[in-house]
């Protein structure tokens, strides 16, 4: 009897439901797999270098200052390895946006110009804060911190002008976020959303599109991230969105009971062959939600940010700087995956033996074999069997089958599975299997 798999990350804590387990592991539709399925590991970790201090940001475009990597770390901005200067420094993620007068970095409420050579503060006008900017078609906008006001500066210009704004008013929560998408401006607020359209007019760049304000708000500015041809933010109840016209739901009641109980929400992106990745980080914990299957996996590393740049995704974890690239550890450490498969039954059976479907004999030449470890629970997951281990072949042995055997009776409400392995070999999960036919053979 094949089992379900974990195809997708879930835990209820209100309902006390067993969790799905899914840690560094994605879902794939492979139509060669007997299930029609496949899990397969997340990238590994390769060092860059290292900064010296926590990271803030990244940002790096194609045709920008040579397609060098920017990065603030604490209190300085860095072009590659090399010192640009000292920025504000608040602790919280900075903003990025680019025009035809350089690069542009908002953070401790400043906002940065560097031209190439000088990293200059600029004076916004009566000295207010800001708390959000973005780009579009070389216009700068910058939301003015605890309004709902937004500044622009037109190509060209060498100051802020104040008389240069405008307002998203059709509430009165103020605005925390401003982003582009094709070529419209999204102003995020605390309860609501206004889109406007970009006229490219210097003296009005962007009017309010009719029909397109969202009684919906924002958690976090820094959840909302551009991916897909679209904007996904976290809403101000605590569920997560894609923008289509209007917000539509992509998380579950789980992952929204992981959301509200987090205080902060930080969002990047990153593509991996066809798959593109909604990456959220939490306050304990970070989730990955695949646009490809709408499936939702946990992410056991310690990266806090990141930017994919059509080739490669960087990625900070507190002062280093990662590459995320195919291979099985991170710099060498090794790293867990995990998935969850059930068992559910309203009757008393024997549990001969559970088979795994994997890729086997992929264990380095000459080295022991690589270990994939099991568990069960007979009660939803309160407590649990000790842990079984099967090897998964010596490197070359491909017909290898791994099975556990001996397993006891299964009665009502059946049971939970869970399975690890953490050696870095490269690995791929195609199915789980109880009292497989030929159950007591084995071959090499």
């Amino acid at each position: 009897m094949q089992l379900p798999f974990g195809l997708s990350a879930y835990s209820r804590a209100n309902g006390r439901l067993p969790p799905v387990r899914l840690v560094n592991l994605y879902h794939e539709q492979a139509p060669t797999s007997t299930t029609g399925a496949v899990l397969l590991p997340r990238p590994g970790l390769q060092l860059e270098y290292d900064l010296g201090a926590p990271i803030r940001g990244l940002r790096r475009d194609d045709g920008v200052f040579n397609g060098d990597l920017f990065a603030v770390a604490g209190n300085k901005l860095f072009r590659g390895e090399d010192l640009v200067g000292l920025i504000e420094d608040d602790t919280f993620p900075v903003e990025w946006a680019y025009t035809v007068d350089g690069l542009w970095i908002a953070s401790g409420g400043i906002v940065y110009q560097y031209d190439g050579t000088t990293l200059t503060p600029t004076a916004f006008p009566d000295s207010a804060p800001v708390i959000s900017i973005c780009d579009i078609d070389n216009f700068l906008f910058a939301v003015r911190q605890d309004t709902g006001t937004v500044y622009f500066r037109v190509p060209g210009d060498t100051t802020w002008n104040a008389l240069d704004f405008f307002s998203a008013e059709r509430e009165p929560d103020p605005a925390i976020a401003v982003r582009a998408l094709a070529d419209a401006l999204y102003v995020f607020g605390t309860s609501s959303i206004e889109a406007f359209a970009i006229t490219g007019d210097v003296d009005q760049p962007a009017v309010r599109i009719e029909g397109l304000a969202i009684s919906r708000g924002c958690k976090d500015r820094d959840s909302i991230s551009k991916l897909d041809n679209t904007l996904f933010f976290t809403g101000e109840d605590n569920i997560d969105y894609r923008i289509d016209g209007v917000p539509q739901r992509i998380s579950d009641h789980g992952i929204e009971e992981r959301i509200e109980a987090s205080d902060a929400v930080h969002a990047f992106s990153y593509s991996l062959s066809g798959h593109t990745f909604r990456i959220i980080r939490l306050d304990d914990e970070t989730l990955g939600y695949d646009v490809a299957t709408g499936q939702w996996h946990q992410l056991d590393w310690p990266v806090a940010s990141g930017i994919y740049d059509g080739k490669r995704t960087y990625v900070s974890a507190g002062s280093a700087i990662h590459t995320l690239r195919d291979r099985p550890d991170d710099n060498g450490a090794t790293f867990e995956r995990i998935f969850t498969a059930v068992a559910a039954t309203e009757t008393v059976g024997a549990c001969d033996a559970i088979e795994v479907t994997l890729s086997p004999g992929t264990s380095p030449i000459g080295s022991e074999p690589a270990i994939l470890q099991m568990r069960w629970s007979d009660d939803q997951s309160r407590t649990w069997s000790d842990w079984k281990e099967a090897q998964t072949g010596f490197g070359g042995q491909y017909r290898k089958r791994v099975r556990y055997r001996r397993l006891g009776m299964i009665d009502a409400p059946g049971r939970v599975f869970e399975f690890r392995m953490s050696d870095p070999v490269e690995i791929r999960f195609s199915g789980v299997e109880m009292n497989p036919a030929g159950g007591g053979r084995s071959r090499g």
